[in-house]
């Protein structure tokens, strides 16, 4: 089941605490995808949200101007950034219809692989 979300909705800059605390792993993901959400609006997307616990994709980010859809995998990255080398490289030889968007909780910024 799948969610619209439109680019109508003017989203204010995120601004949550950062997830920098003892949050599950499942919280701090689902934090992340809030923030990645919330961003992809601010970029004129129009954004669909996963609900199933199961599938290889969080979002589908849709361009209302080109009308390109992004397969977007969110992905919570540490400050050292360790982490998300090694995943861009590992997701780069799997499926490259799926993009990363990495999301930092430190400093609740966005930015593709």
């Amino acid at each position: 089941m799948v969610y619209r979300m439109t680019g109508a909705y003017k989203a204010p800059a995120p601004s949550f605490v950062p997830l920098s605390g003892k949050l599950e792993r499942k919280h701090r993901g689902a934090c992340s995808e809030m923030l990645a959400t919330a961003w992809l609006l601010q970029q004129g997307y129009e954004v669909f949200r996963n609900v199933s616990p199961f599938g290889a994709i969080d979002l589908i980010a849709c361009d209302p101007v080109s009308h390109e859809m992004v397969k977007v995998d969110v992905k919570t990255c540490t400050p050292s950034g360790e982490a998300r080398q090694s995943l861009t490289y590992l997701f780069g030889k799997k499926d490259k219809r799926v993009k990363l968007l990495f999301v930092d909780p430190a400093t609740n910024q966005c930015s593709w692989d």
